[in-house]
């Protein structure tokens, strides 16, 4: 074949977005913290410049549409290609089915839709904490059970272990309804030899949380093992809190 050279002016005016045809989600039932792709199909190819389609969504405090992801489709194609575009809450208090739309910008478009089921945050064991985490034998600590929601009626069981004899927990700690945390006492034997013990936390099974309670023998001379500032640099006037940790 030959060569052929056509020259082309400036001027006239572009032709407006073609509207979007439909919106699908993918996949169409996440969890909390979860992300799903939104991707679009216009009615026709896309100009060359290629066309930047728009989602939002019924429930953004739910479901977020991530703003820099927005679906794009390139020049004389019809559809984007695929980009995690939607994200769940961190936490999410019931099921909740959220609306995905769609635009383009095209006149007189019809936004088109899909739906997104995003589910509710479960029950669970989310931590254990303890204060103090080191104490002389014979001493206690205070244990705090805090789950990933609010326990349903007639509370959330937790059994409680620990990893050494020396530290003595209760079998288990009933985090009372509506709420989401408990606490609970460790004590440790008066004989107790050095020892770092795992008090652990399950719920429905599993070992969920823990964390390290140090067992210092009676008589241990004590001393400071750590100083730390938080922040570390303030512009005046303004305040630190410094934490001190003794052994």
């Amino acid at each position: 074949s030959l060569p052929f050279t056509h020259g082309l002016q400036p001027g006239g005016t572009e032709p407006p977005p073609p509207g979007v045809k439909a919106v699908t989600v993918g996949p169409s039932v996440i969890g909390p913290g979860d992300f799903a792709v939104g991707d679009v199909t216009l009615e026709k190819f896309a100009p060359a410049r290629g066309t930047r389609a728009t989602l939002t969504s019924s429930h953004p405090e739910v479901a977020a549409i991530i703003e820099n992801n927005q679906p794009f489709v390139q020049g004389a194609c019809t559809t984007s290609p695929g980009a995690a575009n939607i994200q769940a809450a961190n936490f999410v208090s019931q099921d909740t089915t959220v609306t995905i739309s769609a635009t383009s910008g095209a006149p007189n478009e019809v936004p088109a839709t899909t739906t997104l089921l995003v589910r509710a945050t479960e029950l669970d064991l989310d931590r254990v904490s303890l204060s103090p985490s080191a104490v002389l034998a014979g001493g206690s600590s205070t244990g705090t059970l805090t789950m990933t929601r609010a326990a349903p009626p007639g509370g959330a069981e937790v059994l409680i272990t620990s990893s050494s004899p020396g530290a003595i927990v209760p079998t288990s700690v009933v985090v009372p309804a509506g709420q989401m945390s408990a606490t609970f006492t460790i004590t440790t034997r008066a004989d107790a030899s050095f020892a770092s013990s795992t008090i652990g936390g399950s719920y429905n099974g599993g070992f969920d949380a823990s964390a390290q309670l140090t067992i210092w023998p009676a008589g241990t001379v004590q001393g400071v093992t750590s100083l730390s500032l938080d922040p570390s640099s303030v512009v005046g006037p303004a305040s630190a809190t410094a934490t001190l940790t003794m052994r």
